[in-house]
Formats: structure tokens, C-alpha cells, sequence
């Protein structure tokens, strides 16, 4: 079996078809399949999938409650082009109320949440948030790479690119010497993420905090740690 796992796509190749297969990413409802029938929840930390094709493809991507906002987003642009005159008018030919008059504050209502839908969409992705936080972080503007991996994690803990968003967000404090604030962050996800990805890494950079720190105790028991539970990890052979 081989896997390829990029921020929101994990291609999968298998020749047990029918076979259950466990995938280590949290699951989330924007998770959908190629090469299965439906992706299912394991547990907090595991999907789980039935193959019917050599080849599984998951991918996250919007949902329907996703699609609803983004027509209210449209709906609201819509609106926006009607004219001030339509709403304010109150006279129609009539001499009654015009209908723009009527529903002006149910429109205006829309246009506003169209526009915060809109907002959300553009700013709060998860994917855009991570590449952006990456790309601070490798010109080491560390302060601004941490308010883009900050945002990820808030408003997308079970997006795939979490587990980056952690890792970075910590690496970001340990480029700063913020040795006891890396060490928070990382202690944090291998709490609520146990069966996450780069687990290994962060409990590698873990034990570096704490010598850094000039407590090798400590560091010793992350080692110990990362060595019995990744003996086969590129970060244990790293420990003497």
C-alpha cells in the first residue's frame, strides 16, 4: 500500500479491495471519496473507508452548507446593484407603499449577510491559511506566519492542514526561543490530537525545548518517548 498526503487530498493505493481501510486524519463532513462508496467515522482520530478501487482519493472540499452560504453571498451582491432610489421611494403609482420601501431592512439584511458569508469565504480557508502562514514562516516573519496558523486552527480543527498549522505554530516560537510556548503548543495537540500527523516531529522539537531550557530530564523522557513510539521515524534515528 502507498499513500500520498498533501494539506486537503490524501491519494491512497491498495490492492485489498473491500478491505476496511483506516486513514489517520480527523474526520470531518467535507471529506469525500473517490474509489469508495462514503467516508466514515472511526473515531476522533481515524476515517475509515471500504475500496472498490485500486486507487481511493479523499479530498476536502465545500459542503452543501457551504454551497447555501456562498448563494447567499451572491444574492447579496444581487441586491447591492438595486438602486438607492428603489428602497427609499416611498410612493408608488398607486400611492401606496413601493415595494422597495417595504422589505428595505429585510434586503439591507440580506446584503449584510451575503457580505459576511462572502467574508468568510475568502478569509477563513483553511488550505489559503496554512500556504500563507508557510510562506511567512520560511521568510521568518515568524509573528505573521503565527496569526495565519493561529486563524487555521480556530476556525478549522479538523481541516487536514491542522496538523501543520500546530507543528508550524510551534516551530514559529521555537525560531523565537519561546522554548515553554512551543512546548504549550505541541503538548496541546498530541492532547487533542493523539493519533495526528507529525506527532513524531513535535515530540523531536519537544525534547530540544527542554534542553534548551537546561531541563534534560524532561527532555529525556520526550526522547524516550519518541523512540519507543516511532522507532522506525527519521527524528528518532536523530536521538543519540
Amino acid at each position: 500500500m502507498r499513500a500520498i498526503v498533501r494539506p486537503q487530498e490524501i491519494i491512497i493505493e491498495t490492492n485489498k479491495l473491500g478491505h476496511p481501510l483506516l486513514v489517520k486524519v480527523s474526520y470531518h463532513p467535507n471529506w469525500h471519496v473517490q474509489g469508495a462508496d462514503a467516508v466514515y467515522l472511526a473515531s476522533p482520530g481515524f476515517m475509515l473507508v471500504f475500496p472498490k478501487n485500486h486507487q481511493v482519493r479523499l479530498y476536502y472540499a465545500p459542503g452543501f452548507s457551504n454551497h447555501i452560504g456562498w448563494l447567499c453571498s451572491l444574492l447579496g451582491f444581487l441586491l447591492l446593484c438595486i438602486p438607492l432610489s428603489f428602497l427609499f421611494r416611498k410612493g408608488n403609482e398607486n400611492g401606496g407603499l413601493s415595494l422597495g420601501y417595504k422589505y428595505r431592512w429585510l434586503i439591507f439584511g440580506v446584503i449584510i449577510l451575503g457580505a459576511i458569508s462572502l467574508s468568510l469565504h475568502f478569509h477563513y480557508d483553511a488550505h489559503t491559511l496554512y500556504q500563507k502562514g508557510l510562506k511567512h514562516f520560511q521568510e521568518e516573519n515568524f509573528d505573521k506566519a503565527q496569526r495565519f496558523f493561529q486563524k487555521g486552527i480556530n476556525k478549522f480543527p479538523f481541516s487536514p492542514a491542522v496538523d501543520g498549522s500546530y507543528l508550524y505554530f510551534g516551530l514559529s516560537y521555537y525560531k523565537k526561543e519561546f522554548y515553554e510556548d512551543a512546548i504549550s503548543v505541541w503538548k496541546k495537540f498530541l492532547k487533542e490530537y493523539p493519533e495526528g500527523r507529525y506527532a513524531d516531529e513535535m515530540l523531536y522539537h519537544i525534547g530540544l525545548s527542554y534542553l534548551s531550557l537546561g531541563r534534560d530530564k524532561e527532555a529525556k523522557i520526550f526522547f524516550e518517548d519518541l523512540k519507543r513510539e516511532f522507532p522506525d521515524s527519521r527524528f528518532s534515528n536523530l536521538v543519540q
